[in-house]
């Protein structure tokens, strides 16, 4: 009975110290560069250090990792094949990977952060975030950070996006998740920020508390945005009245084209106009008198600008 007694308790034990533990990878650079190069290890060692420091998870140390790499002549670049996930996972002790790549420029940085499962080489949780170099750091750690309630499944919410219209970017906290619909998505519970944003409309935002095993839903419809750009062209004709009775007018012809941009609006407008003022003097050498025709043509150009301060309409429609 004591012999069966040790083996439970020693198998209690076992159980315990089999606490999940991340490696955290170097990220790859796809920035086509190396001006931005050392952020491959030094998103790495930040991710590492602040997951050390939640104390949630059990984070693999740099150096050995570093030494893993060498001893199987991986280079540390972030791209690793399903075997090589197991191969490095064993050889560190890890469950979990964390992998991840940024491309594009300092002031425009994308971040691709992914976490795997060593045993089955599945991804388990991932973000893209949209940032620039000053904040890339805090970004990808409240990222990672925000993902441990799914990686170790505690605490776990369902979140269903459904936006009308659909195919709008989705962020939960600062770090983009997909393209709506989303349907059960797995977040930690708690408080969270959703934003959503399509080209052409206005976005919006909320801000959601998610609890234990709930499902959530938003269901967001976007306003069109409306900021016309165009060219317009009119023409037309003016006539005096009631008319005077000693000026005759004609016809008055106008034509105008305009321009609206944004916020902006530029007009120019051209008229022409012709006045008839026939006047009578004495004939000298007749019983009748004179007549001297007399014509006034005149030509208006006017030109406007105008500027509309005011955000454009939000036109919303079912």
């Amino acid at each position: 009975m004591m012999k069966y007694l040790l083996l439970l308790i020693v198998g209690c034990i076992t159980g315990l110290s089999a606490a999940p533990k991340i490696a955290v990878m170097n990220f790859t650079n796809n920035t086509g560069g190396n001006g931005l190069a050392y952020l491959s290890a030094a998103l790495a060692e930040s991710i590492a250090s602040n997951l050390a420091q939640s104390g949630k998870i059990s984070v693999v140390e740099r150096t050995q990792i570093k030494a893993v790499l060498n001893e199987i002549a991986l280079q540390q670049s972030g791209l690793f094949e399903a075997s090589q996930v197991a191969q490095i996972g064993k050889m560190s002790k890890a469950n979990l990977l964390l992998l991840g790549s940024f491309s594009g420029k300092a002031d425009k940085l994308v971040l691709v952060i992914k976490v795997v499962k060593v045993e089955t080489s599945q991804v388990v949780d991932g973000r893209t975030i949209h940032t620039s170099l000053e904040k890339v750091f805090d970004g990808a750690t409240q990222s990672v950070l925000s993902m441990l309630p799914v990686v170790l499944g505690q605490d776990i919410g369902y979140l269903t996006v459904q936006s009308n219209p659909s195919g709008a970017e989705v962020y939960l906290d600062g770090s983009l998740i997909g393209v709506s619909p989303i349907v059960d998505y797995k977040v930690g519970a708690g408080r969270h920020r959703l934003e959503i944003s399509k080209d052409g409309f206005f976005s919006e935002d909320k801000s959601v508390n998610i609890t234990k095993k709930e499902h959530a839903q938003w269901n967001p419809l976007l306003g069109k945005r409306s900021t016309p750009s165009y060219f317009a062209l009119s023409a037309g004709l003016g006539y005096f009245f009631p008319r005077p009775s000693v000026i005759n007018s004609d016809l008055t012809y106008f034509g105008r084209l305009q321009y609206h941009w944004k916020s902006f609006h530029v007009g120019a407008e051209l008229a022409y106009m012709s006045l008839k003022h026939d006047q009578e003097v004495p004939n000298p050498f007749a019983t009748t008198n004179l007549t001297v025709a007399r014509r006034y043509r005149n030509w208006f150009v006017l030109a406007d600008f105008a500027y509309y301060p005011f955000p454009s309409a939000q036109v919303i429609s079912p």
